[in-house]
């Protein structure tokens, strides 16, 4: 459902799920909000690269392009990752402080 909402007629659908599934591996999404904020970095790479080519497209093929526009859109999208990135770390932060493993060992390291 995500692609069918994002990714335009003109783009891949496929390519656009190899960049979801491997942020979902790499990121191991556990819950809810950590697979809610993983989609999010997904939809604001995509835009990303989707700014990246049209400036492309539009450079090779000679036209008028509004490169403050290109430059505000991926700048804003790689905002959006980072923040979603930042709120993925913090939440896996804060989860790991509240529920702390235990000490197995307590005796000092031994020398090498």
């Amino acid at each position: 459902m995500l692609a069918r909402t994002v990714v335009l007629d003109i783009e891949s659908r496929d390519r656009f799920n190899e960049l979801h599934q491997s942020l979902i591996e790499e990121l191991q999404p556990a819950t809810a909000i950590e697979n809610l904020l993983v989609q999010k970095m997904v939809v604001a790479q995509w835009r990303q690269m989707r700014a990246w080519s049209f400036e492309t497209a539009g450079i090779q093929g000679n036209r008028e392009v509004d490169l403050e526009r290109t430059n505000l859109s991926e700048n804003r999208c790689d905002r959006q990752f980072q923040r979603a990135l930042a709120s993925l770390a913090l939440l896996r932060g804060k989860k790991h402080l509240s529920n702390p493993q235990p000490q197995e060992n307590n005796a000092a390291p031994t020398a090498l």
